[in-house]
């Protein structure tokens, strides 16, 4: 595993305090920073009602990401009334609101405050693929941020695709984040790295449910709606000789803690056709989001590129004008 020892390297010397994060213009994500650590001495179970309350009133005002929500919800949803679909939308920006408070939770809290809120399922699946890599999928859950660092407690040789954060004082933490919690980070455009790192035996959590526009895209069925899906899931899987495995993970309604479980790696992965394969990888992640589908990113906006002759389904987001 030398390129991830080498990476997970790279990545500690990346989180070097540098002088520039305290320039003035900086100033509010140290303050806001310095208050969310405040807020994470206050108990676990505290800070997550905090989330949902503000969770509960940001559902009622009026927003983009709000109309995306509903848009979404209606597509996916169509046998369900328009009031279920608002309450679903409200249970949705609840989860979201707590999801970001258990990002910084897991930024600042101590390991032994973490240890305990995760509960995992069948971890013998990711033990039986043994020196083989894996290619781990998971959907765009609110949770996947805590339910990281607390897996890689447990798993200590996870590596995850990366996206740098525009802001330089973000990017710092999250670098500072993620060293802690991954062997190795790769850009989302890496593919030659990510195949490398699973011919070498690594772990690699990867999520599909992105809209790459229609040049890095096939229309797979994803909620019966033609979906611009990625083909590199079963690139990956035959080109990094490896095995895939689904994951699930939600909040306990309780706040409690976390579930975590991995299917049983999908057989007969990858085939001749990456229509099936990607659609295949569709229908796993749409059963396990309709478990607990308040935990979904609904705030994404999925189906933004349609098939030819198609309408678009989101309504043009409005640019503000910046004043002279």
């Amino acid at each position: 595993m030398r390129l991830s020892l080498i990476t997970r390297t790279k990545l500690r010397s990346g989180c070097m305090m540098n002088k520039a994060l305290f320039h003035p213009k900086h100033a509010i994500y140290w303050l806001l920073l310095g208050m969310l650590w405040l807020l994470v001495q206050l108990p676990y179970g505290w800070f997550m009602r905090m989330g949902k309350g503000l969770g509960y009133v940001a559902s009622f005002i009026p927003h983009y990401n709000r109309e995306v929500t509903l848009i979404n919800l209606r597509l996916c949803f169509p046998e369900k009334a328009e009031s279920e679909r608002v309450s679903l939308m409200r249970r949705s920006y609840q989860s979201l609101l707590m999801a970001m408070l258990e990002t910084v939770f897991s930024c600042f809290a101590s390991e032994k405050r973490l240890r305990g809120l995760l509960h995992l399922q069948n971890p013998d699946f990711l033990q039986a693929c043994g020196d083989q890599g894996v290619l781990i999928v998971v959907p765009h859950y609110h949770v996947l941020e805590i339910v990281g660092r607390l897996l890689s407690l447990q798993v200590r040789d996870l590596s995850a695709v990366y996206r740098p954060h525009r802001k330089p004082v973000i990017e710092y933490m999250n670098k500072k984040h993620l060293s802690a919690n991954f062997v190795s980070l790769i850009p989302r455009t890496q593919g030659k790295a990510m195949i490398r790192l699973l011919r070498d035996g690594g772990r690699l959590l990867f999520l599909p449910d992105i809209d790459a526009g229609k040049k890095h895209s096939v229309f797979a069925n994803f909620f019966n709606i033609p979906t611009a899906s990625v083909a590199s899931v079963p690139k990956l899987v035959k080109l990094g000789r490896a095995k895939v495995i689904v994951a699930h993970a939600y909040r306990r309604a309780d706040l409690s803690g976390y579930e975590l479980s991995f299917s049983a790696p999908v057989e007969n992965y990858p085939s001749e056709s990456i229509l099936d394969d990607v659609g295949r990888i569709n229908d796993h992640m749409e059963r396990l989001i309709r478990e607990h589908p308040e935990q979904y990113l609904w705030q994404y906006r999925r189906f933004k590129t349609r098939p030819v002759g198609e309408a678009d389904v989101y309504p043009k987001k409005k640019v503000r004008k910046r004043k002279c």
